[in-house]
């Protein structure tokens, strides 16, 4: 004697796939590729964190300029190196928040972390992490 042949069943509560059903409804579906809105205060602090990172990497450039020093050059570097990245992805944020891209929230992130690598941009870093984390899509 056989078993008998597999009855593919529903979730619990449901009736079987193979039953008739009355009306059809389709799952829940999450719009991946809709706009990101960043809220206005993170969109601002982003900005402001994009022009402390210029205004850093200018200053330990000037610095660059009048030193000898071995020691104050390599730190001049790093930070110039800092401000100088720092300011392109906060850049590239901004743009992206301001057109609403679906990219933004991501990218939000990174800048976010890359303002909190100064003692100041701490300040601000963290609150655009958090604004971007709580962004939304739009329909």
């Amino acid at each position: 004697m056989s078993p008998p042949p597999y009855q593919p069943v529903g979730p619990p509560g449901e009736p079987p796939s193979g039953a008739p059903q009355g009306v059809a409804s389709s799952p829940a579906t999450v719009n991946a590729t809709g706009k990101v809105v960043v809220p206005l205060w993170a969109a601002v602090l982003l900005g402001v964190g994009c022009g402390i990172s210029i205004l850093l990497a200018v200053i330990y450039a000037v610095v660059l300029t009048m030193t000898t020093d071995p020691n104050v050059v390599g730190g001049a570097w790093y930070l110039l190196s800092v401000g100088s990245l720092s300011f392109l992805i906060s850049l590239v944020a901004l743009v992206g928040v301001i057109r609403k891209s679906a990219w933004a929230r991501v990218v939000t992130i990174v800048a976010g972390a890359g303002i909190c690598f100064t003692c100041i941009g701490a300040v601000l870093g963290i609150p655009v992490i958090i604004g971007a984390a709580i962004a939304r899509r739009e329909a």
